[in-house]
C-alpha cells in the first residue's frame, strides 16, 4: 500500500529521535570508557557521575519534545550541538594544553571557565531574546488575526441570514425544483463552511486545550446530520473513542464527508472506523480516490481537486497538527480515498 507524508505524518512512530539517539549514544560511551579506563574505580565512578547524568538528561529531554523532533527540522539543534561540541573541545583542549605545558594557576583557571560559561551564555542568551520577541510578535499577529476573523465573521453571517430568510420567502414561490434556488442555496451554505473553517484555523490551537474522550461514532453521526449529501451514506466500522476537542473534531470529519460527496460522480458511501493497530482511526469513501502523485500536496492551502475552496483538507490537517496526529492520505479497499489519523 502506497503511503505520502503529508505534513504531521512523520511515519516514525516507534523510532527513536536524534536527541534521544544522541543521549543513548554518550551513555553508551560513557559505560564502555568507565570499564576500559585503568585509574582506579573510585575516580572513573566519580568522572563518569557527570556524563551519566547529562546523557541521561539528554535523553529524558528528548523523549520530552519527541513530536516536535519528528515532525519538524532539527538543523537548527544540529547546528547548536556542533557549535557548543566544538566549544567545549576548544576550551577542554586550551585546559589540557596548559596544565601539561606550564604550571597552572587555579584562580586562573576558574575564571576562564566563568568566562568561557559566560561567552556561551551571551550567544544562547541573545538568540533566546531574539526567539522570545519573535514569539510575542506572532502572539500578537495571531490575537489580530483571531479578532479579524471573529469581525469577519460576525458582519459576514448577519447579511448570510438575511438572504437565507429572504431565500426561504422566494423558495414558497417557487417550483420545488428551481436550479436557481438550488443555486443559491449551495452558495450560502459554502460561505457559512468557509466562516466556520476560518474560525477554526485562527482558533484550533486554543481550542485544543478542551480535550477530553469523545466517541468518535456519535460525533460521526452529528458530522453526518449537517453535511448536505441526500444521495450519500454513512457507515460505522467499530470507531474507536479518542482524546480531542469535540467542536474541532466535528469540524474535521464535516470537510471529509463533504469532501468525499463533492468528489465523487454518484451516490457515495463514507466509512468510518478504527485503525487495525487500534491507534487512531480512518475515514474513506469509495469514491474516484486520490491520485497518488496529488497526495503529498493534499493538505495544502488552496489545494482542490475539482471547483472547491481549497480549505476543507487544509483544516483537516490544521485540525490533525493541533491535536498532535500523524496522518495521511491513501487508497481504500473499493480505491476510494482513505484519511488516517493515528492518535
Amino acid at each position: 500500500m502506497n503511503e505520502t507524508s503529508p505534513r504531521g505524518a512523520d511515519g516514525s512512530r516507534g523510532r527513536p529521535n536524534a536527541l534521544v539517539a544522541l543521549g543513548a549514544t554518550l551513555l553508551a560511551v560513557v559505560v564502555a570508557l568507565t570499564v576500559l579506563a585503568s585509574n582506579p574505580l573510585e575516580a572513573r565512578f566519580l568522572q563518569a557521575s557527570l556524563p551519566t547524568v547529562l546523557s541521561l538528561g539528554i535523553v529524558a529531554y528528548g523523549r520530552r519534545h519527541d513530536h516536535t523532533l519528528h515532525v519538524t527540522s532539527t538543523r537548527p539543534l544540529v547546528e547548536w550541538l556542533l557549535a557548543t561540541l566544538l566549544y567545549f573541545v576548544f576550551v577542554g583542549t586550551w585546559f589540557f594544553v596548559l596544565s601539561v605545558t606550564f604550571e597552572t594557576s587555579i584562580e586562573l583557571a576558574i575564571l576562564t571557565s566563568m568566562t568561557a560559561g559566560t561567552a556561551l551564555g551571551a550567544v544562547i542568551g541573545v538568540y533566546a531574546v531574539r526567539l522570545h520577541a519573535a514569539n510575542d510578535e506572532l502572539v500578537a499577529a495571531n490575537d489580530e488575526l483571531s479578532a479579524f476573523a471573529s469581525i469577519v465573521s460576525h458582519d459576514v453571517r448577519n447579511p448570510v441570514q438575511v438572504a437565507s430568510g429572504s431565500l426561504q420567502l422566494l423558495a414558497a414561490d417557487r417550483p420545488d425544483d428551481d436550479e436557481n434556488v438550488e443555486r443559491i442555496e449551495h452558495s450560502l451554505d459554502r460561505i457559512d463552511t468557509i466562516i466556520e473553517n476560518v474560525l477554526v484555523l485562527t482558533r484550533g490551537v486554543e481550542d485544543v486545550s478542551h480535550s477530553r474522550p469523545v466517541a468518535i461514532a456519535a460525533a460521526a453521526r452529528d458530522a453526518w446530520e449537517t453535511t448536505d449529501a441526500p444521495d450519500a451514506s454513512l457507515s460505522l466500522a467499530d470507531p474507536p473513542s479518542v482524546t480531542a476537542t469535540e467542536n474541532l473534531l466535528a469540524t474535521l470529519l464535516e470537510n471529509l464527508f463533504r469532501n468525499a460527496n463533492d468528489h465523487s460522480p454518484g451516490a457515495v458511501t463514507v466509512t468510518v472506523g478504527a485503525l487495525p493497530d487500534d491507534d487512531g482511526f480512518y475515514v474513506e469513501d469509495d469514491g474516484p480516490g486520490i491520485p497518488e502523485d496529488e497526495r503529498a500536496d493534499i493538505f495544502g492551502m488552496g489545494e482542490s481537486g475539482g471547483g472547491g475552496t481549497g480549505i476543507g483538507l487544509f483544516v483537516v490537517g490544521r485540525v490533525a497538527d493541533v491535536h498532535g496526529w500523524a496522518y495521511r492520505v491513501t487508497s481504500g479497499p473499493a480505491g476510494g480515498a482513505r484519511f488516517e489519523f493515528r492518535t
